[in-house]
């Protein structure tokens, strides 16, 4: 971006993969800038040779991949254990940020850097510590009206808010953080959360850092049920943490009729949260995709 600030810092991008090798080996070859020292991948050891034998095609025999594995002993699947793992790793080794990203989100260099750079810009202005968000595609909706607040500092530019699958975290709150082990999902919440409540205010997206990511592929957390199983636990571990957080809505809504169709035996290819599809739509019905007829 024309005008902007570099800074040179170093910069870790850590991601977790549990069941997807195929998927994995699909966004290295579309980001092979991803093929570097400082890129920490958290795979558990019973998965490590389909995932060798699907990076070989892309590095060949001898394997010449320089990219860290990390082994995760995680035999629940637990989402906070694998960021755990590879959060000890990289804050031994010190880099001035990390970035939590996921197995099948796709960003690009240029966006990896903006990421970075205006995280770092931001820092430096305001002397706290900052965590930067990727701007998702859906942004410009949802975000709409945090968007009119942006601020251009050193050349980038950031609105206020707080977003996950793909941000950069500072060392100076990494290295004092850990993820609970009964985070089987959620664990960015519970990150955030703790971080708001240590008194950090600084949460930032930057508009100049663009991924895209697809949702409820196969492995992962694992089908529909485990992945209720995952979130359900994981409310109960922020529930403990932070009863005042979670209590703050003064109730907890449940969607009642989409439980009870569950409970009769009803299927859904996802969860509600995030779904852009309502309750009714989810359950026991079918999308209708309209097609314009072209002359």
């Amino acid at each position: 971006m024309l005008g902007a600030e570099f800074r040179p810092v170093s910069v870790a991008v850590l991601i977790p993969s549990r069941g997807r090798p195929d998927i994995l080996a699909k966004t290295l070859a579309k980001m092979p800038f991803l093929n570097d020292f400082d890129t920490y991948i958290g795979i558990e050891p019973q998965d490590l040779e389909t995932y060798y034998d699907a990076w070989e095609p892309l590095y060949g025999p001898k394997n010449l991949k320089k990219f860290q594995v990390v082994t995760v002993i995680n035999p629940e699947g637990s989402v906070g254990i694998a960021r755990e793992r590879l959060r000890e790793l990289a804050v031994f080794n010190k880099y001035d940020w990390y970035v939590a990203t996921d197995d099948n989100a796709k960003f690009t260099a240029e966006s990896l850097n903006a990421l970075v750079q205006s995280a770092e810009a931001w820092q430096s202005r305001k002397g706290k510590p900052t965590f930067m968000a990727g701007m998702h595609s859906t942004a410009p909706h949802f975000d709409r009206n945090l968007i009119k607040r942006k601020e251009r500092v050193g050349g980038w530019d950031t609105y206020p808010g707080i977003g996950f699958i793909f941000h950069a975290i500072p060392h100076a709150w990494y290295e004092k953080y850990s993820y609970p082990p009964c985070c089987f999902a959620l664990e960015d919440r519970h990150m955030m959360l703790s971080a708001i409540n240590a008194g950090l205010t600084e949460f930032r997206v930057c508009m100049a850092a663009p991924y895209s990511k697809s949702r409820y592929q196969v492995g992962g957390q694992g089908d529909i049920n485990k992945r209720r199983w995952n979130c359900g636990r994981s409310i109960e571990q922020l529930a403990h943490d932070f009863p005042m957080d979670m209590g703050v809505r003064g109730t907890h809504p449940l969607p009642w009729q989409m439980i009870m169709k569950l409970r009769a035996g009803a299927t859904v290819d996802r969860l509600m949260g995030g779904a852009m599809r309502k309750e009714e739509r989810l359950v026991g019905s079918s999308m209708k995709i309209r097609v314009r007829k072209r002359s």
